[in-house]
């Protein structure tokens, strides 16, 4: 099912796994990031979603400046949803890895367990666990 698509990437939401897919392409762009991360906010306020695949493989450029969006709405409406764990798709810029790493620090904060992978296959491996 989709959730959202637009020009910064594609969102969707497997009903039997209750997994949301985000693949995101491009340059970052602060104001296209948070109206996409805003739909799939509102997404999680009404339906249960139990883990995530964030792939950030064709993404580049920073989005520190989410991160206080992250930390103060966003995740708080994940958790209420059922999210408990979520997976980075990264590949090997600096930039990116350290960004996840920051994200992944927020989630810490709500018990949401969160890693990097190399592969979506490998991603989804981990979170059918839970």
């Amino acid at each position: 099912m989709l959730v959202v698509k637009d020009h910064i990437g594609k969102t969707l939401f497997e009903q039997d796994t209750k997994r949301i897919i985000s693949t995101y392409k491009g340059r970052v762009n602060k104001e296209i990031s948070l109206v996409h991360l805003e739909k799939v906010a509102k997404f999680y306020q009404q339906n249960e979603v139990h883990t995530a695949i964030i792939d950030l493989r064709e993404i580049y450029g920073s989005f520190v400046k989410i991160l206080s969006y992250l930390g103060e709405s966003f995740y708080p409406m994940a958790i209420k949803s059922g999210l408990k764990a979520q997976a980075f798709v990264i590949t090997d810029d600096l930039i990116i890895k350290n960004l996840t790493k920051k994200i992944a620090h927020i989630t810490d904060t709500y018990d949401v367990q969160a890693r990097t992978f190399a592969t979506c296959e490998e991603a989804a491996v981990w979170l059918d666990t839970f």
